[in-house]
């Protein structure tokens, strides 16, 4: 057989033993072997007519075929060699189109198949009228299909018709299908297919089966109902008795629930009898699934009333769908959580082709249609009326109007409570008590989610615990774990209604104002701790709140809060500089410090410079730099802001030595060591020293910079500064590298890489792993060394890192030289080479000399126009392609 799947149109087959529970009571310990019988027949049957195998789980066979016509030949020739056997089996086959992906095929037609084999009974074939249309041309004479009717299947969509394949050996006379038409239900008919969440779907019906109470909670429009009634239709057979649904949204008092649910059952009220006792006496005997939908806004009479139908009904079952749980005793409780991306983009695409037979999704909107669903958070409702507007917008158009959501998403009778998502979000805010209310506008000032802590620091009221549990309860904000911690989030566009109602209430400055306080705050208590031990701890904090921080800054700076604009961005500097966030923040400083421009000098402005410069530095602008820090220094001088003063001649320093210039550079420390000394300051004396033996390495003095590396290592374990121990061990690697010590080195920078690794340092990390590249290629581990090399440049790709990135790309040319692939390490060598001269700025010396030798040897390995050719390509071929073809090199 082809090994490749068939593709596009595809038939598919399910078969599954009837009765396989009792055929195994029946026939005891030979069951195992009757069953591996069975599969070795089924097995050899399939192959022989073309089919690939796809599954066999249980008793069951998933089959797909290129042609229709051999899957039928196929089934029938299974039932016949199955004749006489104790084992009766059923077949469905359908035959629809596909997708097909890494992890094999994806669409409804599997699932079509699937239910139409679970209609059937042992020894009986069905098919469906896509197939039929197919294969009754093609049938030999004696073998016919037989009209069964429409039925609908276990899925609650349009009745679908159903054929038997007669066949003159096999039995053609069996009892009614098991389809949804044979129970007893009330669920209606659905117009359009369920799509996805197939684990939850088989969590629910699970629990349904074995659980007397099961609630479904999540957010409006999340596909409570819909999932429910899918449930209730693939479970319905384990329910004698039925299943009735009762629709509650239209309720508008708790005393109709009762009535409801009478009228529903079929059951009239009689003068004088409790209503409730006589539903009792209707349901004592009979095992039925009830389901409430909607329960939320009539909570306590649907608690009570299930109390009671529970209590006298042993074998009934209740299924309720609600905003939040019923809290009763016994209750399973089961979150329905958004989409995830992929059925989210699944769901869209075929709600789209409802509208707009001709969409589909190709390689231009692929990008834009997952982008909408996670910006919808992977709510249905908001999907499908996303999906509604592809008539008249492009999925790129719908995206770019989603600031204005609730104008766009709403369904061409906006005037039903899920005719539109303001619509629905109406519905769980209007039963919101007043308190409840305003804190729920007020946490959509919350961007990337928000902490306990952070709302009790806010907002130190008592009444903001017992409000947000149960806006929690409620499904309007969700409690997510988060390094072992609760942290709570609004959906995007739950945020987004929630805001409406903020600026309604007239509470937006107010509340914008606290939220950045506590910012304010959070930043500079970070900034204090990153001297300390739990640096690591700290970083993650900020991490954590990154939104929260950007939406912070935006909205001080527009303001006029420029100042505090100011210290935020000046205390997260370390922070963006640590992490890889170069270009963010700098767009943030300078923002703040532009805004800054009309006002007298202040601490924070001097602070936010100095921030700003040494991210500028850290993507190789150094002469934008240097004239920041210089500000910066002069405004600090000018505030007699000593300390400050320190910190900018300190980054000052860094940035001559890292220019070669060391003469300007060790005075300016020598001026900051003093003041810093004055001020017993023993975390900045150590980061000064540290820089200190940089610039003596740079400047050529090993043993210089090996004393005051060994210095800097004592007083920084002592001082438990994790990032400065980190700092140290990589700068006395390097220096034991240069002197060929690779032991040493690597012992040094092994412990640099995992203390990186564990800060998120994300230059340290690039750093760490060229310097141990370095040592792999000494070695002739040039396999090792290229791994190491490009996991850096893909970091300091991201972090816009140009002198590191020069660094790895010399590295990795230097390596492709060494391994014969000459002409793409030239080109390498010479981007590299561009890139430095752009930067100004002067490479380690032990760079430098691998850097001249290996361009020496590519001259000698080659012709001199084919040398001449390369580096002409190398200066020319730019940035992004020299990183692409270094991560494309291999050993």
């Amino acid at each position: 057989m082809d090994d490749q799947l068939p593709t596009s149109q595809v038939t598919f087959v399910f078969t599954d033993i009837e009765g396989s529970t009792r055929l195994l009571e029946r026939i005891g310990d030979r069951y195992a072997a009757v069953l591996s019988d069975h599969r070795e027949l089924l097995r050899n049957v399939f192959s022989f007519h073309t089919g690939d195998i796809l599954g066999t789980e249980g008793d069951s066979f998933f089959v797909a075929f290129s042609s229709a016509i051999d899957a039928v030949k196929a089934t029938i020739a299974a039932q016949l060699s199955l004749l006489g056997s104790e084992v009766r089996v059923r077949m469905g086959i359908h035959t629809g189109d596909v997708q097909e992906t890494s992890e094999g095929y994806v669409g409804l037609a599997i699932h079509r198949a699937k239910r139409i084999a679970s209609a059937g009974h042992g020894g009986q074939i069905l098919v469906s009228r896509a197939t039929g249309i197919l294969v009754e041309p093609l049938l030999e004479v004696g073998t016919q299909l037989k009209h069964l009717g429409e039925y609908r299947l276990k899925d609650l969509f349009q009745p679908e018709p159903l054929f038997q394949v007669i066949h003159p050996e096999l039995e053609a006379e069996f009892p009614q299908l098991r389809t949804l038409d044979a129970l007893p239900n009330n669920l209606p008919t659905q117009s359009t297919s369920f799509i996805g969440r197939e684990a939850d779907l088989e969590q629910l019906r699970e629990l349904v089966v074995d659980q007397r109470m099961v609630t479904l909670v999540g957010v409006g429009g999340g596909g409570k109902t819909r999932l429910a009634l899918q449930a209730a239709a693939t479970c319905a057979d384990r329910f004698l008795d039925g299943v009735r649904l009762v629709e509650l949204a239209e309720i508008s008092e708790g005393s109709r629930v009762t009535e409801a649910v009478a009228s529903v059952l079929a059951i009239r009220e009689s003068s004088g009898a409790d209503l409730v006792e006589t539903i009792i006496d209707w349901l004592r005997s009979k095992k039925l699934l009830l389901i409430l939908d909607n329960c939320e806004h009539v909570l306590d009479a649907t608690v009570e009333l299930a109390k009671r139908l529970l209590s006298g009904c042993p074998d009934l079952h209740i299924l309720a769908t609600s905003r939040e749980s019923l809290r009763l005793d016994g209750e399973s409780v089961l979150k329905v959580p958004p989409m995830d991306s992929a059925t989210g983009v699944k769901l869209f695409i075929e709600r789209a082709k409802a509208v707009e037979t001709s969409f589909d999704l190709n390689a231009d909107n692929s990008g834009s249609i997952m982008q909408l669903c996670d910006r919808l958070d992977g709510v249905p409702l908001a999907i499908e009326l996303a999906a509604a507007n592809v008539d008249a917008m492009t999925v790129e158009q719908i995206n770019l109007r989603l600031s204005d959501r609730f104008e766009l998403l709403k369904s061409r009778d906006p005037s039903t409570r899920q005719g539109s998502l303001e619509a629905l979000f109406d519905w769980s805010y209007d039963q919101l008590p007043p308190h409840e209310a305003t804190v729920f506008a007020q946490l959509s000032v919350f961007h990337g989610g928000f902490t306990l802590d952070a709302v009790e620091r806010i907002w130190p009221d008592s009444g903001m615990l017992a409000a947000l549990i149960s806006l929690v309860r409620k499904s309007l904000v969700v409690k997510e774990e988060h390094v072992g911690s609760a942290r709570y989030r609004m959906l995007d566009s739950l945020r987004h209604y929630a805001h409406i109602k903020l600026v309604n209430k007239g509470l937006t400055d107010q509340t914008r104002k606290q939220h950045l306080d506590w910012l304010s705050v959070l930043a500079g208590e970070a900034n204090n701790h990153f001297a300390e031990g739990d640096q690591a701890r700290w970083l993650d904090i900020l991490e954590t709140e990154r939104d929260n921080f950007r939406s912070a800054l935006d909205w001080s700076i527009n303001a006029g809060e420029v100042q505090t604009a100011l210290q935020i961005g000046g205390a997260l500097g370390h922070f963006w500089n640590t992490r890889g966030y170069l270009s963010e923040g700098r767009h943030w400083l300078q923002r703040a410090i532009d805004a800054a421009e009309a006002g007298p000098p202040s601490s924070e402005l001097g602070q936010a410079l100095s921030a700003a410069g040494l991210l500028a530095g850290s993507q190789g602008d150094y002469v934008e730099a240097r004239q920041i820090q210089e500000r910066s220094l002069a405004i600090r001088r000018s505030l007699k802001d000593i300390e400050g003063v320190a910190a900018s001649l300190n980054r000052l320093a860094v940035l001559s030595g890292e220019q070669g210039d060391f003469a300007s550079a060790k005075p300016l420390l020598e001026e900051c060591l003093t003041i810093q000394r004055s001020l017993n300051d023993e975390s900045a004396i150590l980061v000064s020293l540290i820089n200190l033996g940089l610039i003596a390495q740079f400047a050529g003095d090993s043993d210089e910079a090996t004393s005051l590396g060994r210095e800097c290592l004592v007083l920084a374990r002592r001082l438990e500064d994790k990032q400065r121990v980190a700092a140290t061990l990589n700068f006395l690697g390097t220096l034991a590298l240069q002197k060929k010590d690779l032991a040493a080195a690597e012992e040094s920078l092994n412990e640099s890489l995992s203390l990186m690794r564990e800060l998120g340092d994300r230059a340290g990390v690039a750093t760490c792993l060229i310097n141990l590249a370095s040592i792999a290629k000494r070695r002739l581990d040039h396999s090792l060394s290229l791994t190491q090399l490009k996991e850096a440049i893909q970091i300091t790709r991201e972090a816009g890192n140009l002198l590191l990135i020069a660094y790895g790309l010399e590295a990795i040319g230097s390596i492709a030289i060494a391994t014969k692939n000459t002409q793409a390490g030239l080109r390498v060598l010479s981007a590299a080479n561009a890139l430095r001269v752009n930067l100004d700025t002067a490479l380690p010396q032990s760079l430098s000399e691998d850097y001249d030798r290996d361009v020496t040897c590519a001259k000698a390995a080659t012709s001199e126009e084919d040398f001449d050719s390369a580096w002409s390509r190398g200066q020319t071929m730019g940035l992004e392609k020299a990183i692409d073809l270094a991560l494309e090199l291999s050993v």
